[in-house]
């Protein structure tokens, strides 16, 4: 028994850390979002911010951000902000998901007067 649990002390000290996440911004939660919305309409965009859990109400728009993180730019990458938000529009969910500040192709509202992104997790 003793000679087993040697053997497991030495393995954990051996592999525990490379199984240990690397601990990193975007590991961080920030607790606010910097969003940009475009009217398409008017062609007039605004920075608006949203807490954690709060719902910001903008034209016929209600903003819920749910998460924000923001990644590590240590290998040379730029950073980049990346936000679980939930838009409605006159009550009904139009999205719910994750949106990335540098992929804004990869933001799936399809919303026919309004565009947008995440600027920064603050």
């Amino acid at each position: 028994m003793k000679i087993i649990l040697f053997i497991m002390a030495i393995v954990t000290t051996i592999f525990m850390p490379i199984m240990t996440p690397k601990i990193t911004m975007a590991n961080i939660p920030f607790t606010m979002v910097e969003l940009r919305i475009l009217n398409k309409l008017t062609g007039v965009a605004e920075n608006i911010t949203i807490k954690t859990d709060n719902i910001k109400n903008y034209q016929e728009l209600q903003l819920q951000l749910m998460a924000c993180f923001m990644t590590d730019a240590s290998d040379g990458s730029p950073k980049q902000a990346k936000a679980f938000l939930r838009i409605a529009d006159k009550g009904l969910v139009k999205f719910s998901g994750w949106m990335f500040s540098n992929a804004r192709e990869a933001n799936f509202l399809d919303h026919p007067y309004y565009d947008i992104w995440v600027v920064s997790c603050q």
